[in-house]
């Protein structure tokens, strides 16, 4: 834990309109002080850095789309970044 964020590091397949684009390092943040005030403000302390796959999503054709983050209940050490 790093003062008040925790992070962490984990490979996450990332699947595009239904294509699976590869797998990737992303970094997930979650702030424990901003918790209870992003819950009041019906916003999120949690964030995902991109890394290496930006210029995968950072695209205009995904706005307004829907993203999932699924964790494989076949193996807990498997996750997937989803965007319709």
């Amino acid at each position: 834990m790093n003062g008040t964020i925790e992070t962490a590091d984990q490979q996450f397949d990332l699947v595009i309109k239904g294509v699976l684009v590869g797998t990737f390092d992303l970094t997930l943040r979650h702030s424990l002080t901003r918790a209870a005030a992003a819950a009041a403000d019906h916003n999120s302390p949690t964030s995902l850095s991109w890394n290496e796959a930006r210029s995968l999503v950072a695209r205009e054709d995904l706005l307004g789309r829907t993203m999932r983050i699924w964790r494989s209940t076949a193996d807990p050490t498997e996750f997937q970044v989803e965007i319709d």
